[in-house]
């Protein structure tokens, strides 16, 4: 994506070891980007993609999660703005072991000086796994 940086934070609300069968769990995600020219960067869509796996395998995988801009063209990431959100994961089977989460961003990067309103689109993705036993 040229001179633009993303940056990207997870956080849990619980410790995995406090985790209660049945319970969904919040994710925090926050994405700020940062660049060295004018040009500003927007989030259009997020999706996480879980897979379950236990001492044997794979779980059939929950639905995915998505966060859809109601914006357009999406959500100013670039610096000082930034996006926050909270996705709550899906309670795990008691013989779960790891959750795979596999984030795609989808991105919308204004050319700089262009006219009308060009966009190129980026996607960037990020994979988390979670340890639960």
């Amino acid at each position: 994506m040229g001179d633009v940086k993303l940056s990207v934070e997870y956080s849990l609300r619980n410790r995995v070891e406090r985790w209660s069968p049945g319970v969904d769990q919040p994710l925090t995600v926050s994405m700020t980007a940062v660049n060295k020219s004018d040009q500003k960067v927007y989030l259009s869509r997020v999706t996480a993609d879980l897979e379950l796996s236990d001492a044997i395998g794979h779980y059939d995988s929950p639905d995915p999660l998505v966060d859809g801009a109601e914006i357009s063209p999406g959500i100013l990431l670039t610096s000082p703005s930034s996006y926050t959100n909270v996705f709550m994961l899906p309670a795990l089977p008691d013989e779960a072991t790891s959750l795979t989460i596999d984030f795609r961003y989808e991105l919308l990067l204004l050319q700089p000086r262009s006219d009308p309103r060009d966009f190129a689109k980026q996607s960037a993705t990020d994979t988390l796994v979670i340890s639960v036993r």
